[in-house]
């Protein structure tokens, strides 16, 4: 009796000997497989929330006219207007004549000019 049995099996008190399946190539390769799917599957979750974070909000026209504004004459950042105004925004003209006038005049009286408006 000496050998048959190990007594690191799970079910050696009960004689038997515990029962694994062989594990070849095609083991190794289905775990892979499942690791990659988790992989993908939580790099296409990530893509959505930063894309869901990241995309303006353009919901409504309202929001979107709010949003122009800030990035115009708050933030001062072309990069962010440009998200929120068409390609031919030539009707947007005054409003970034409207900022150049802001800065010329601050520059020229060493002041800040601060805009708000209501919510």
């Amino acid at each position: 009796m000496r050998g048959r049995f190990s007594p690191f099996a799970a079910n050696h008190h009960l004689g038997r000997k515990q029962n694994n399946p062989p594990r070849g190539p095609l083991g190794g390769a289905a775990g892979c497989g499942r690791a990659g799917a988790a992989v993908c599957g939580g790099a296409g979750v990530a893509f959505v929330a930063y894309r869901d974070a990241t995309e303006p909000d353009r919901s409504s026209p309202d929001v979107a006219v709010s949003n122009y504004l800030r990035a115009l004459l708050l933030e001062r950042n072309d990069v962010r207007v440009d998200l929120y105004s068409c390609r031919d925004d030539g009707s947007l003209a005054p409003m970034r004549a409207f900022r150049a006038q802001i800065e010329e005049q601050e520059k020229q009286y060493s002041i800040t000019i601060v805009i708000s408006w209501g919510h």
